[in-house]
């Protein structure tokens, strides 16, 4: 039950728009911790759905007119 769940919400995050700039790059840090610690499963599903983590590469933000959407943290 756990691992559906779990990579549910960050696909969800990793969806955010605009102002939810925090959620994907969270998201993008849980996704590498999995990647890197976690199950076969998640590298399956990774794959599955590199289109959409790709898409996040030309992904910007900006906030006060500072740009955020590169891992300014």
């Amino acid at each position: 039950m756990g691992f559906p769940v779990i990579m549910k919400v960050i696909w969800q995050r990793l969806n955010d728009h605009g102002k939810g700039w925090r959620h994907i790059e969270k998201g993008l840090i849980v996704l590498e911790y999995l990647l890197i610690h976690g199950s076969e499963q998640v590298i399956h599903e990774a794959k599955v759905k590199f289109a959409e983590i790709k898409t996040l590469t030309d992904f910007r933000y900006v906030e006060r007119g500072v740009e955020v959407g590169q891992g300014s943290t």
